[in-house]
Parts: structure tokens; C-alpha cells; sequence
């Protein structure tokens, strides 16, 4: 079993640098919306639209998560961004890796984000990769990311986002491919979202996603979301005390099963 499930994963490689298929950087936060990464709102946008970076509300936030694939448990996926404002600009730093012992991937991105105009946000990621296969070599990755944010009113937002790939020693079948991500923001009130999102990897149908995130009380976080095309549900619940957060969370996917996740942020 073990065995299959890493020869699954090593054929999604091709994916997982766009936080596409199964694996998302940045633990029970991007997990339990199903990989949802236009219009996020906390921590976890140091892992994907540089853009929404510039949201944040605090000087300094921190994510440090990790998922856990049950019966593979060489399977870790630990993740740190940072992320810090400087004179009405944003800058971030992301470490990430996926995969298994015998075939990972590491990445290091580096962002900056801005107010382009009164109701939108622009920004920019660097991102190198490092490819291992065992018995195979290494091979190295870069890309660069470039998203937009914009507010249409007081309950309505767009973002769009993209994952160019610039450079690879990799062959064409595990390089990063060409990713396009635009999403739709709906605030109903001051507890609830919900997020439509559309993705579009390059030689992939389109992957429409919906998540949900719910508030009930100031130290309660509920999420929910599927992915429509990859037949994927997630499930996450977050708890926040003063600076602190902490979120669990479950993502079935129909082929692969669960993947767990945790996420512990601080802001301030």
C-alpha cells in the first residue's frame, strides 16, 4: 500500500508546485478550503497570492503548519511564512516542502505587495524549487507569482492570480506549468464568506471551487469547501486566543483519502 500511494503521488508531482491536485502549502488553513488561494485573508497568503498579503490587518504575522497523509507516514508537509509591513508595503517569506522521502519538493518564495489604487492590491513572488528524486538526482525550479485584489463594494471582492513558470533543469513532464486562479469574495455579514473560485492549469480542465467560512463567536472559526472537479471535501476548525490560532483540519479527497492538517498562527 505504501508503495502505491508514493508511486500516486510522485505521478501528481506535476501539480503540486501550484497547489492544485492534493497538497497545499500551509497546513489546516488552505487544507480545509480545498486549496482555495485567491482571497485569502490571514497568514496563510504568504504561501499563495502575494496580493492578498497586503490585507493582512497586523504589522507581523507568522504561519507554521503541516499536513499528514494517515498511512504514510513519511509524508510531512511543514510550511513557515512571515509576513511584515514597511512603510505601506508588504514583504513575505515562505518555506514549504511536499512529497514523500523518495520524492520531494522544496520551496522558497519571496513577496512583496502594495496598494496600486484607493480599492486594490498588487503584488509579486519570487519562487525557487528544488526537486528530489531518490536515485534519480535533483533538479531546480523557479517561477514567479502575480496576483491583484480589489474590493467592488463593502461585501464584495475579485482577485486574480497566476503562477508563471520561468525556469526548470527539469524534464517538460515535471516542470511547473502555467496556473490561473480568479475568485469571487461575498461577505453576507460580519460572520460569514464565501469564496467562488475558478482554476485553470495548463493542460487540465477548469477546477471550480466554492469555500464558506464562519464566525459564530470572536474566538471561533468554522471552514468548509469543495472542489468540484477533483472530487475533494474540506473540513477545518480554528481557535483563536488573543494573538493566537489554532486550526485542525480534514481534506478527503476520492482517490488518495484524508489528508490531515494543523496550522498555528500568531499576528500582531
Amino acid at each position: 500500500m505504501k508503495l502505491t500511494l508514493t508511486a500516486v503521488l510522485c505521478l501528481l508531482f506535476y501539480y503540486l508546485p501550484c497547489q492544485s491536485t492534493y497538497h497545499f502549502p500551509g497546513g489546516a488553513s488552505i487544507q480545509s478550503l480545498c486549496g482555495i488561494s485567491v482571497l485569502l485573508e490571514g497568514p496563510e497568503t504568504s504561501y499563495l497570492n502575494p496580493a492578498s498579503t497586503a490585507a493582512i490587518k497586523a504589522n507581523t504575522a507568522i504561519d507554521a503548519s503541516g499536513g499528514q497523509l494517515p498511512g504514510l507516514s513519511n509524508l510531512l508537509q511543514p510550511g513557515i511564512g512571515i509576513i511584515h509591513k514597511i512603510k505601506g508595503s508588504v514583504l513575505g517569506l515562505s518555506i514549504s516542502r511536499n512529497g514523500v522521502s523518495e520524492f520531494r519538493y522544496t520551496q522558497l518564495g519571496l513577496s512583496y505587495a502594495r496598494p496600486l489604487l484607493k480599492n486594490m492590491d498588487i503584488g509579486v513572488r519570487l519562487n525557487a524549487g528544488s526537486l528530489r528524486i531518490k536515485d534519480y538526482g535533483s533538479a531546480l525550479q523557479f517561477s514567479i507569482d502575480l496576483g491583484f485584489t480589489g474590493s467592488i463594494n463593502k461585501i464584495s471582492s475579485l482577485g486574480f492570480y497566476v503562477t508563471y513558470p520561468a525556469y526548470t533543469t527539469a524534464s517538460k513532464s515535471l516542470a511547473i506549468p502555467l496556473r490561473l486562479a480568479a475568485a469571487y469574495g461575498y461577505k453576507a455579514n460580519t460572520k460569514t464568506k464565501m469564496i467562488l473560485e475558478i482554476e485553470k492549469i495548463e493542460d487540465r480542465t477548469i477546477s471550480p471551487k466554492i469555500g464558506f467560512v464562519y464566525q459564530p463567536i470572536t474566538a471561533l472559526e468554522i471552514r468548509l469547501s469543495t472542489d468540484f472537479m477533483r472530487t475533494m471535501a474540506g473540513w477545518g476548525m480554528g481557535y483563536r486566543l488573543k494573538h493566537n490560532t489554532l486550526m485542525t483540519s480534514y481534506t478527503y479527497h476520492r482517490d488518495l483519502g484524508g489528508l490531515l492538517g494543523i496550522s498555528l498562527q500568531w499576528m500582531k
